[in-house]
This record gives structure tokens, C-alpha cells and sequence, in this order.
């Protein structure tokens, strides 16, 4: 599997959701500017309202810059047998029988991107998988609480 262009698709799925936001940031902003939205009395709410969606729209188009940023500038590191798992490290596990593959990412977690025909999603060292996989090797175990009790996972490989 070619990371490079994993990355690259992980990029072009947040680009996506950035045109997505963006659209919806400047829907926000015309509703908050529209007159229909002019307070009617001192207790009448909607332009405030209208402008803290579109402020929090912008907000959120903000961020999503700035994890895209972050991906353009991530370094590709390959990984060897023996190598313990880092961020940019694309993990293989296995779990219930399955196998499933997680990119540790520095942001963005819950990105999806089909690659090489298999779903890989997005995981940051902050969630509780992406914890217990750091400086994991190849067939270690590892068990995550869940609301479905603890998940136990082993790792199949790391690239």
C-alpha cells in the first residue's frame, strides 16, 4: 500500500468536506444579514442567533483549513517490521475475526477513504484506539472500552 497516496485521498476527502462547510458558512451568513432576521422587539433572538451559527460556521471552515494544512505537511514515514506504531503509521487489525485497517493521523479522525479496496478510517492518538495502538508492534493485543464492553484487537500489520 502506497501511504502517499492514502494521504493524498485522506486530503482529498477533507477538501471535499471544506467545500461542504463552506457552502453552509456562507448560507449562514446570508440568513444572518437577511431582513426577515431584524429583531422585532428587545426579546426577539433571531439575528443573534443567525449570527452565532454563521460565526460558528466560520469557525468550523477555519479548522478544517487548518487540518488540510496540517495532512499537506505531514511526513510520509515508512514503517518496518519491528517498528512500533506512530502517527502517519496505517495499521491493519484484527478484531472479532475481521480485518480492518486505521490510519493514526495528527487530526481529521473519522475520515473514511476507501484505499486499495478496503475502508481505512482516520484515528488521532487522542481517541481511546489510537492510545492503546502507540508504540504497539506487530501482534501485540490490544482491549478498548467501549459501550459495548472491552473490544480486543491484535495487530496484523504496521506500513
Amino acid at each position: 500500500m502506497n501511504k502517499k497516496n492514502l494521504l493524498e485521498k485522506i486530503i482529498c476527502e477533507l477538501e471535499q468536506r471544506l467545500v461542504i462547510l463552506t457552502h453552509s458558512a456562507a448560507d449562514a451568513d446570508r440568513e444572518s444579514q437577511q431582513e426577515q432576521n431584524v429583531p422585532l422587539s428587545q426579546i426577539d433572538h433571531r439575528a443573534l442567533e443567525a449570527s452565532m451559527l454563521a460565526s460558528a460556521q466560520l469557525e468550523r471552515v477555519r479548522e478544517a483549513q487548518q487540518v488540510i494544512q496540517v495532512y499537506r505537511q505531514l511526513p510520509v514515514r515508512p514503517f518496518q517490521l519491528g517498528d512500533e506504531v506512530q502517527p502517519s503509521a496505517l495499521v491493519e487489525l484484527e478484531h472479532d475475526g475481521r480485518s480492518y485497517y486505521v490510519f493514526l493521523g495528527p487530526q481529521g479522525a473519522g475520515t473514511v477513504v476507501d484505499f486499495d479496496g478496503h475502508p481505512v478510517e482516520v484515528i488521532t492518538p487522542h481517541s481511546p484506539l489510537g492510545e492503546e495502538l502507540l508504540e504497539k508492534q506487530v501482534h501485540d493485543e490490544i482491549f478498548v472500552e467501549s459501550p459495548r464492553g472491552i473490544q480486543e484487537y491484535r495487530i496484523k500489520s504496521i506500513a
